[in-house]
């Protein structure tokens, strides 16, 4: 789906510039995974939805990625006001809009966010596509992946009384290891340094930690809930270009261990990462505990 919306943004861009020139379709571009938005009532006025559509196709040739939402201004009874349009919205207007023969001076809009369009969101995985971060289970022993640890406090009486709180009302162990990843993802904010400096409890206290800190926080949490994890360790080639020392964690649900990598609030997905590149990173292990 992210790659017939990339196809539309420029087919509309082309049309605009009456250029009549073949359009290169752009393969392998991934979902968004964090996907937010409001309910949009107004008008769009021609010039702001060329804007919009040059923001697309800018935001996915940089990322890859299609985005969670656009900010675009909507007019409404002459005032305008700057809204996000979710990734589903967005196609549905760009479908919308090049469907006419003439491109119209403005489009009026009124969907609420409880609209059907706004909460079925459009995946589609082209045949042989392969998620190369999630792993089979081998059938090994997990009592280690279930321990606590001086980073992972998972025996903690808070992280458990946290861990019950963020899945409460999960009926299943892959409700909640999606419940634990995006509570941690949206809320212990990624900064920058190098190593263990807080640890999983404290991570968690303060909402704040690196990459490190912040698998310390997910497995504890995962372990509070009695669901297998352990920390993954690669060096990995990031959006910007840059190549570094990066952890992340995987999470054993059914026979499968699945990625989860909160350092990226906008671009990660549980199972899913778009902030590095991850069919080029070097491997260096998977672990039950750390040692920095």
């Amino acid at each position: 789906m992210p790659e017939f919306l990339y196809l539309v943004s420029t087919a509309i861009k082309y049309k605009h510039l009456n250029n009549l020139s073949s359009i290169k379709v752009k393969y392998d571009i991934n979902d968004p995974q964090n996907i937010r938005g409001a309910s949009i009532l107004g008008y769009i006025s021609n010039k702001e939805f060329y804007i919009t559509v040059k923001k697309v196709i800018s935001y996915i040739d940089y990322y890859n990625v299609g985005p969670n939402y656009i900010s675009t201004k909507i007019n409404y009874k002459g005032s305008d006001k700057v809204v996000k349009i979710q990734y589903q919205l967005i196609i549905f207007l760009f479908s919308k809009f090049i469907s006419n023969d003439k491109i119209p001076n403005s489009l009026f809009l009124n969907i609420s966010y409880s609209n059907p369009i706004s909460n079925s969101i459009p995946i589609y995985n082209r045949e042989g596509t392969k998620n190369h971060l999630n792993n089979k289970y081998n059938g090994e022993s997990l009592v280690k992946y279930l321990k606590a640890s001086k980073n992972c406090q998972s025996n903690s009486a808070y992280v458990k009384k946290l861990s019950k709180k963020i899945t409460k009302g999960c009926k299943s162990k892959l409700q909640k290891a999606k419940a634990i990843f995006n509570w941690v993802r949206d809320n212990v904010v990624y900064t920058s340094y190098y190593n263990t400096k807080y640890g999983a409890k404290n991570a968690l206290i303060n909402r704040k930690g690196n990459c490190v800190d912040q698998s310390h926080a997910l497995i504890s949490l995962y372990r509070a809930s009695k669901i297998p994890a352990r920390y993954v360790h690669g060096y990995c080639k990031f959006v910007s270009g840059h190549w570094y020392g990066h952890v992340w964690t995987q999470v054993l649900v059914g026979k499968v261990w699945y990625v989860a990598d909160a350092s990226n609030y906008e671009l990660n997905g549980f199972g899913h990462v778009n902030n590095w590149k991850y069919n080029s990173y070097s491997l260096y292990g998977k672990y039950s505990r750390l040692n920095f």
